[in-house]
């Protein structure tokens, strides 16, 4: 009987053992778990400049439309992915201040050609590792990661370093990675690769989300607040001179 017993324990200890470590191996592999709910909006702002508002709608589950509006300034992104084409029709508007009328100012449409929904053609050339995470975007952003974790954007001739402190993971819908690139925007029209982030296409994402960003005399300082059932409604970054407040709201 105490054999039994004894048998029964140690084959239950195996067990214990072999769940962490595949719940540790799912944590740290290329594929994050996403949580269900939809970001609808995301509302950034700071005492010392106009409140930015990104809007998302979707088309079945996949996302269709961001909506950017800042001041005086209306933009919109649609996105539409079919087999392996992603097309980003672009526009800016101007809204005039005493009614909901708009003038088109320009409109950008590239296309891009996907290769198993990695982009690697088109006007844009993108280098993986085995894993595939982004590496390279043209000859103009490097990426430089560890276990499925961003450490260091080159982009251009300025270095971002990623510095983590705690498990922040990047498990929204909508690739917060996306969002954190509208804050060195001011041309909301202007397509970028974070705009890839946005429609999940720039390949495996990755999985954690920092806590600081320095990049050359500066630095972002980024705090997150979560829900009960884990879900960020709120980061805040402190810059060196000035504070942002972005909330997250969902459908």
């Amino acid at each position: 009987m105490k054999l039994r017993y004894f048998s029964f324990f140690i084959v239950l200890m195996f067990l214990i053992v072999a769940c962490t470590k595949d719940n540790e191996e799912f944590l740290n592999s290329t594929k994050t778990r996403i949580l269900s709910k939809r970001v609808s909006e995301i509302v950034m702002s700071s005492p010392d400049s106009d409140t930015v508002k990104i809007s998302y709608t979707y088309k079945s589950d996949a996302l269709y439309y961001i909506s950017v509006s800042c001041a005086e300034e209306f933009n919109e992104k649609r996105f539409e992915i079919s087999d392996d084409t992603l097309i980003i029709t672009s526009v800016t508007s101007q809204k005039f201040s005493s009614d909901a009328f708009f003038v088109e100012e320009n409109s950008v449409t590239p296309v891009y050609q996907l290769r198993n929904k990695l982009n690697t053609e088109g006007n844009v050339l993108a280098y993986y590792d085995h894993d595939g995470y982004v590496k390279k975007l043209n000859d103009a952003a490097e990426f430089y990661s560890q276990d499925g974790v961003l450490k260091a954007l080159k982009l251009n001739d300025m270095v971002y370093t990623f510095e983590y402190s705690s498990e922040i993971y990047n498990n929204l819908n909508i690739d917060l990675f996306s969002v954190l690139g509208v804050l060195t925007q001011t041309d909301f029209n202007k397509i970028t690769f974070f705009d890839f982030f946005a429609a999940g296409v720039l390949g495996s994402r990755f999985i954690r989300l920092p806590e600081k960003i320095v990049f050359g005399d500066d630095s972002w300082i980024i705090t997150y607040e979560k829900d009960s059932k884990g879900y960020i409604t709120q980061f805040t970054v402190e810059k060196t001179s000035s504070s942002l407040k972005v909330e997250v709201k969902y459908q």
